[in-house]
């Protein structure tokens, strides 16, 4: 039962990224001016670099695939982004739970992968070569 919540919990934080950078792209031009109001050095840059940690890692994360290390690289986007871009209490407070999720998906494995999870159905498959 704990592996399914686990991986429950890894889609739900991995679609949470996969809507946010896809948010990102859409308000590209917003995003953009509210970096450059901040004072952030090299802007374009750095929102491709948040935008591209935001969507590669969150499929990555509803995929299982190297849950460890994507959610370290999330977490440390999210980081920029909460020191650099974050200046209200309510928005801080949600990137701290993301990142502690994050922690608690690096702590537990991460639950099943989907590679794994096919893995076992084929097992379980007869063989289809002796049906021809």
């Amino acid at each position: 039962m704990r592996k399914q919540l686990t991986t429950i919990s890894r889609f739900a934080i991995a679609g949470f990224f996969i809507t946010r950078g896809i948010t990102r792209v859409i308000s590209y031009e917003e995003f953009l001016e509210g970096l450059t109001a901040v004072g952030i050095p090299f802007p374009s840059v750095f929102m491709a670099l948040i935008i591209g940690i935001e969507l590669s890692g969150g499929l990555f994360l509803f995929l299982g695939y190297k849950v460890a290390v994507v959610s370290q690289c999330i977490i440390i986007g999210t980081l920029l982004t909460t020191l650099f871009f974050q200046r209200q209490i309510l928005p801080i407070a949600s990137d701290l739970a993301i990142i502690g999720g994050l922690l608690l998906l690096i702590q537990s494995g991460g639950g099943e992968t989907f590679i794994e999870y096919a893995k076992t159905d084929i097992k379980h498959l007869p063989d289809y070569k002796t049906r021809l």
